[in-house]
């Protein structure tokens, strides 16, 4: 009866519903790591609503719209000037239209009485006696000199009035060139207000349609966020439960010892499994067979080998004698 080797075996019996679940949770949390990875392919971002995109069509063209206003007023403010500044062409332009109104009238009466005095004055030329031809002589004179008199008032006269009546002419076209100028720059900053409001009121619109749009995806991805993570979700709460139920169910753990040498071996293993089971059963505490049974078992292993009362391991006092 000599030292033998010893050889100890120990297994845990726990309540089928952990163990059910233990199974579940390992086959469940092998599934989720063979799993590849799989994108997300569906649109995840809303595109520009069509409101939005007309008002930025219309920031783009209706500012050069306004704009085009704008220059041909700033053109006409820029073409304007004074009488005393215009040139002789520019004088002459308005001037001879009216010239030609004031005076034509009267040049052609005075021209029209010329020519009758004069075919009188002609047709009694051949009755005249040497006399009469100087009477003649003086009357024809007199009449060229009241037909140039005329003439030349007339055209003082048509002079005078056509520079007054053009530089009023030009002082009312350029006004009205001002006020035209004044209205393509009102006409322009009212396009780029009507502009500014329209654009302001299709973002508003665009922007809640748009809203509405990124809403949906936003939900579409969540859908598949929690199909993709159904598995995860199961196994946390699987493993939450298990970790729940610890302390709350009893459980069996055997120990067999084997010895290699004799009878007395064999039966100090039965022993030694009967300790482990009073000491790791119900009223084994928290060690279970892990703290007194195994203690036990050892003990008596040590005092088969060496002989001698038995010594828990853990520094307790002896529980048992053999002999």
């Amino acid at each position: 009866m000599g030292s033998k080797k010893t050889t100890t075996t120990q297994s845990t019996d726990l309540p089928d519903f952990v163990t059910d679940a233990s199974t579940q949770a390992t086959a469940l949390g092998s599934s989720i790591a063979k799993t590849p990875y799989q994108p997300y392919r569906e649109k995840r971002v809303a595109d520009l609503s069509g409101n939005e995109k007309s008002a930025i069509n219309l920031a783009a063209s209706g500012n050069g719209r306004a704009q085009q206003f704008v220059d041909q007023g700033t053109s006409l403010l820029e073409a304007g000037k004074d009488w005393g500044s215009a040139t002789d062409a520019e004088r002459k332009a308005y001037e001879e239209p009216i010239f030609n109104a004031i005076t034509r009238p009267a040049l052609d009466n005075a021209n029209k009485s010329y020519d009758k005095a004069r075919t009188n004055l002609t047709s009694n030329q051949a009755m005249l006696s040497a006399k009469g031809q100087d009477q003649y002589n003086l009357a024809s004179q007199a009449l060229d000199k009241n037909l140039n008199q005329t003439t030349s008032d007339v055209t003082a006269q048509g002079q005078a009035q056509a520079y007054d009546a053009a530089s009023q002419q030009w002082g009312q076209d350029q006004q009205r060139m001002q006020d035209a100028a004044a209205a393509y720059r009102a006409v322009g900053g009212d396009i780029t207000k009507l502009n500014a409001q329209q654009i302001q009121d299709l973002m508003a619109t665009g922007g809640i349609d748009r809203g509405v749009e990124q809403q949906n995806l936003d939900f579409n991805y969540g859908q598949y966020q929690e199909g993709q993570n159904w598995d995860a979700n199961n196994l946390k709460a699987l493993l939450a439960s298990l970790q729940g139920t610890q302390g709350s169910y009893d459980y069996t753990q055997t120990g067999t010892q084997k010895q290699s040498g004799g009878t007395f071996g064999q039966i100090l293993g039965g022993v030694t499994s009967l300790a482990g089971a009073y000491y790791g059963g119900a009223f084994g505490g928290a060690g279970g067979l892990g703290g007194k049974a195994t203690s036990v078992g050892t003990a008596m292993s040590d005092w088969a080998n060496k002989g001698g009362p038995i010594n828990l391991v853990n520094g307790n006092t002896p529980a048992y004698m053999v002999g």
